[in-house]
């Protein structure tokens, strides 16, 4: 093989040669490696310092090799140049290490960029001189109708920067020599290609030509399996961005208000104690429980939020929207008007509606209020839980644009009755609190959007990875290479990688997240092939090997090629992205190997349910059915099943589990039999989540009679997780019980009702002014 030395000015000065009767400089452990990732190659080679027929008094010939010098060659057609990067001289021998780019590619330094568009692949290198200062010509570009935004927030050489930047476009690159006939550089050319996929080749060609042979083609192969660098979780960073948000300020500022008093005493008097409160919370803190207490005080219904018992429900009792219809309000002297604007009067309580505007912006739950006054277009209310105050404030609105959102209004018993909060006016300036809001400016990491969720499935339809709370997760790879040991001793099992990535995009973060995850979520397996195959980086070739088991039959792909010219037994190729092929063994002999396997292969039971293996409210039922296997085969003959739940044995070939024999958790045991013996065992858990149940007595007509007119009747109803349960009264005992006004027992009553009953009628024989009846209620059976 003849290479020729150039000087700095790429001229020819001299020949190497590996022949032992060459007239040249005869070099030797030479390597020539070539990399897929960068696209580089490096030609490292040893020459012996001696003298020579082409040597003059001035100079020796080994001597044009030093750091200034340049090696070149031709290969199968293709030229090659080097630039020597670094030589290791001594007395007798000269070592050179080459590069086959320029100094401009390896040692230059490309500065932040952030582009504020979509460029193309050779826009970007234009607008980061990558190409002409290095002497570079764009040749195959395969991604020219792509345009991507990217931004680099750190230096990188102009290499890095190139190959980070063929990244972003899911791209290969490959720089490509062509010299004069003279060995001069005639172009310096970079292809661009499409990454490597099912449907690209990428740098490279399909060598159908070539199929790799233990002992014919090649002597050796050494298969590399690595999980060292393994992770199934990634949880990446983009860089910093300046975003801008509203914060919501109060501040005191002082407001006009009118002071009234008049005919509606009591009305009048509970707006005074609710007025007094402002600045404190009441109840919860929502803005239901301020009308709680409103009502409370006005001897309205009871409407809890941790103010009051609950009393003349007959809706949901949760949307701050439906208070006027949740509730008899009737049956407690109160009326429930709509919302016309001439229904808006000092002392009733105001109703929002859900999902509201402006000036409420309310949530799915709606907001509840009481008017102080209405006093022109003005409306004003005390209100609790505004803009996430939880305490009363009192602010001001349009009446229209306010009267436009409310749903219902509540009128006391005595605007009911026809009167008004009213009297002299008094006006006044109070100090109030009012909310504002500013625009701030912060910078906040690129992240992914923590309430962002999405799957993506492999080709089975199994979830190979998904995105959940900012981090991409591989769950497969967290089943099979768990975080500690066998992944059953705690339950966290994901093997977090933190990732720092270098854009403002938060789709280019997830995608570049998702490909990093990718790489690195199952083990690395690498070949390493002894023999000179004659491939170029890239290349995808098919791999046989009857050596290993079961017999190796592969697709793979070069990712490095080294070769050396003077010993070609040195020779060896680094292949990935490998794909196993289908076996062509003969069917007799792969039987009998699975025979073997079979025999050593333990027995297991998969378990499979049709309703989970969790209960709520000892309600639900699920079947269970278990399937034998001996390795990876089905056993579906000849084999029969015990079944034990805390001690109760069945055999049957599948067990149907009801909430209701769950008490709390419960472990059901699964044996398999083959003929009399139990060849496996496994056990599942069964829990039953029991939620408190609360007993609500309604009245069918109040309990506030007059005149001694009694006529009324208490049904006890019993609640379990938002739902009615024992509406028959057939599961559990119902025994009521009396107290007179002065707090006695009515043992006489008690013991003629000493029976259960789910309702009971109260007229003026069972109230003698006050009565207190209470429901003991417990389960039958």
């Amino acid at each position: 093989m003849l290479l020729s030395i150039l000087d700095h000015n790429l001229e020819r000065v001299g020949f190497l040669d590996n022949e032992d009767n060459a007239k040249g400089l005869v070099f030797y452990n030479d390597m020539w490696s070539r990399y897929l990732e960068t696209g580089s190659a490096t030609f490292d080679f040893t020459v012996d310092k001696k003298n020579l027929e082409l040597d003059t008094h001035n100079r020796r010939v080994y001597q044009t090799l030093n750091e200034r010098s340049f090696v070149s060659f031709h290969d199968n057609g293709r030229a090659y140049l080097f630039n020597i990067m670094k030589t290791v001289e001594d007395e007798d021998a000269i070592t050179c290490y080459c590069e086959n780019l320029n100094l401009e590619l390896l040692n230059e330094y490309a500065n932040p960029f952030k582009a504020d568009k979509a460029y193309s692949f050779e826009e970007y290198c234009k607008k980061l001189d990558l190409l002409d200062f290095a002497a570079l010509k764009l040749g195959i570009n395969e991604v020219s109708d792509q345009k991507r935004t990217i931004e680099w927030t750190g230096q990188d050489t102009k290499l890095k920067r190139l190959i980070s930047l063929a990244n972003n476009f899911d791209a290969e690159i490959a720089f490509e020599t062509y010299l004069n006939d003279d060995s001069s550089l005639k172009v310096f050319r970079l292809n661009v290609f499409k990454e490597h996929d099912d449907k690209h080749q990428g740098v490279g060609v399909r060598r159908d030509d070539i199929i790799l042979n233990y002992d014919q083609n090649i002597e050796k192969i050494t298969r590399t399996v690595d999980k060292t660098p393994i992770f199934n979780m990634i949880h990446p960073t983009g860089s910093d961005k300046t975003i801008t948000r509203q914060v919501t300020k109060t501040r005191t500022v002082y407001k006009t208000v009118t002071v009234s008093g008049g005919g509606a005493g009591n009305t009048e008097n509970a707006l005074r104690n609710i007025e007094s409160r402002k600045g404190q919370r009441v109840g919860t803190g929502q803005c239901y429980s301020l009308s709680a207490l409103y009502s409370a005080l006005l001897g309205g219904p009871g409407l809890g939020a941790g103010v009051t018992g609950i009393s003349g429900r007959i809706g949901a009792g949760i949307a701050a929207s439906n208070i006027g219809t949740d509730y008899r309000w009737g049956a407690f002297g109160w009326a429930v008007v709509g919302n016309e604007v001439s229904n808006a009067k000092a002392g009733a309580i105001v109703n929002i509606r859900a999902n509201y505007g402006s000036p409420f912006w309310t949530g799915p739950y709606g907001h509840t209020a009481i008017i102080k006054s209405v006093s022109g277009s003005t409306i004003t209310v005390l209100e609790q839980n505004y803009a996430g105050r939880m305490y009363i404030v009192e602010n001001s609105y349009n009446l229209g644009a306010y009267m436009a959102g409310v749903q219902t209004l509540c009128y006391p018993p005595e605007l009911a009755a026809g009167k008004v909060v009213g009297g002299q006016a008094v006006t006044k300036q109070v100090p109030v609190q009012e909310t504002y809001t500013e625009n701030v400016k912060e910078t906040v990491k690129t992240v992914i959007p923590s309430n962002k969720y999405k799957e993506y499935k492999n080709d089975t339809g199994e979830v190979e990875f998904y995105v959940k709370d900012g981090s991409i997760y591989a769950p497969i790879s967290a089943k099979l290479y768990p975080s500690v040991l066998s992944g059953k001793e705690i339950g966290d099992n994901w093997i977090r990688k933190d990732a720092s990535i270098e854009t403002t995009d938060e789709n280019v973060l997830e995608a570049n997240a998702l490909k990093m995850l990718r790489a690195g979520c199952y083990p690395t397996i690498t070949y390493d092939v002894k023999g000179d195959a004659d491939l170029e980086p890239g290349d995808t070739v098919k791999v046989h090997d009857d050596q290993f088991y079961p017999v190796l039959l592969l697709e793979t792909r070069a990712s490095e090629v080294h070769r050396s010219f003077s010993d070609p037994d040195q020779g060896h190729s680094v292949f990935t992205n490998f794909k196993v092929l289908e076996n062509q063994l003969p069917s007799d002999l792969l039987s009998r190997m699975e025979e073997l396997a079979d025999a050593k292969a333990p027995y297991t039971i998969r378990l499979s349910s049709d309703n989970g293996t969790s209960f709520k409210n000892n309600e639900g039922e699920t079947l269970f059915k278990a399937d034998l296997y001996k390795g990876e085969k089905l056993l579906a003959t000849d084999v029969s099943w015990r079944w034990a739940l805390d001690g109760n044995v069945i055999v049957a070939m599948q067990y149907l589990a009801r909430a209701e024999n769950v008490d709390g958790t419960a472990i059901l045991t699964v044996a398999a039999y083959i003929g009399n013996n139990e060849v496996a065992t496994t056990e599942i858990t069964l829990t039953n989540i029991v939620e408190p149940t609360n007993l609500i007595i309604k009245t069918s007509s109040g309990n506030i009679f007059k005149n001694n007119l009694i006529n009324t009747k208490l049904t006890a109803t019993l609640w379990r997780g938002g739902k009615e349960i024992d509406k028959e009264g057939k599961d559990y005992s119902y025994i009521w019980t009396k107290t007179d006004d002065e707090g006695n027992a009515d043992e006489i009553w008690n013991q003629d009702h000493s029976y259960s009953q789910k309702t009971i009628e109260i007229t003026q024989r069972d109230v003698f002014r006050r009565a207190q009846f209470e429901c003991n209620v417990e389960p039958l059976g």
